[in-house]
Order: structure tokens, then C-alpha cells, then sequence
């Protein structure tokens, strides 16, 4: 259970920071 649930923070950490970049790139796009 401890381990699954380091990997469940590792994956969720993975997950946000790829949405934050997508989010970001459309943004400037859009503002252009």
C-alpha cells in the first residue's frame, strides 16, 4: 500500500506537470 501510494503521487506529479505545459503552450498561442 506504500509503495503504490508513492507511485500514485509520482504518476499524479507526471499528470499536472504535462497538463501545466499543454495549458501554457495553448496560452500563448491563444494571446498570439
Amino acid at each position: 500500500m506504500g509503495n503504490n501510494h508513492v507511485y500514485l503521487f509520482r504518476n499524479f506529479e507526471l499528470i499536472i506537470r504535462i497538463a501545466f505545459s499543454n495549458v501554457g503552450a495553448n496560452g500563448l498561442q491563444g494571446n498570439r
